[in-house]
């Protein structure tokens, strides 16, 4: 509709009322009605209430993203290990003597044969997974038995590097997961510190957990993290998990 040359907005409906921004429109009536006319819009109160939504929603993303991440690579991690130990008890013939003569280190020894998993690389006598974390692999004399020490404290006396830490949740993963997936070859496991000194806490596979020994296929979630909240800062600490070999 046109009024005197110029558009009119109807007055029912949503449009009932102008928004200033089209009363300003009309030249000099703006600046007579501008304060009868209602501001179109949202308060800042409003705004504010909307931010504060769209941080709670993603900070709620972000941590269940991460924890997915973090699933992803354990079960990365657990894989790979699997996959490790199938070919050391498989090669064990090729492996028992070590990387030498003297040495009872097998990481050379695996690399040589080619049974590393993808992802897994030496630095001598270690083995570094796909989390950069590492173990050292090594076959004990007079045994016939397979051990792999997972470090999560080290001084390194081997290589004089830096010390360093891992992710603690590691530790109870690999008690609850792998360690006891395999407790049927499983001689025993238990957490080593302070230079090597092994701790009061053993669990043993399903042959040997008999009278007092724990069985590793009993242990609780509230008891890996007991286990492996016994790690002493500033000092060498593994978790010693000794498999029995064919």
């Amino acid at each position: 509709m046109r009024k005197n040359g110029r558009s009119e907005r109807p007055k029912n409906g949503a449009d009932a009322q102008p928004c200033l921004s089209d009363v300003y429109k009309d030249g000099t009536r703006a600046k007579r009605r501008q304060a009868d006319v209602p501001l179109c819009g949202r308060s800042m109160v409003e705004m504010l209430g909307v931010l504060a939504i769209i941080g709670v929603l993603s900070v709620g993303a972000m941590n269940g993203y991460s924890k997915a991440m973090t699933k992803y690579k354990h079960n990365k991690m657990l894989e790979q290990f699997s996959l490790f130990i199938m070919n050391v008890l498989n090669n064990y013939s090729a492996l028992e003597r070590g990387d030498d003569d003297t040495s009872n280190f097998i990481a050379g020894s695996a690399e040589a044969l080619n049974i590393l998993p993808d992802g897994m690389r030496v630095s001598y006598p270690y083995i570094i997974d796909t989390l950069g974390n590492r173990f050292r692999p090594f076959i004990r004399n007079g045994t016939r038995r397979f051990v792999i020490d997972y470090y999560f404290n080290d001084s390194d006396y081997f290589n004089g590097e830096t010390e360093f830490s891992i992710d603690t949740s590691i530790c109870p993963f690999l008690l609850t997961q792998l360690v006891q997936s395999y407790s049927n070859i499983i001689y025993y496991v238990f957490m080593y510190k302070g230079g090597g000194n092994p701790s009061g806490a053993s669990w043993y596979g399903d042959d040997l957990c008999i009278g007092k020994r724990k069985c590793i296929k009993d242990i609780t979630q509230t008891e890996a993290y007991a286990m492996c909240q016994e790690c002493i800062p500033g000092s060498t600490c593994a978790l010693a998990i000794e498999f029995n070999t064919p």
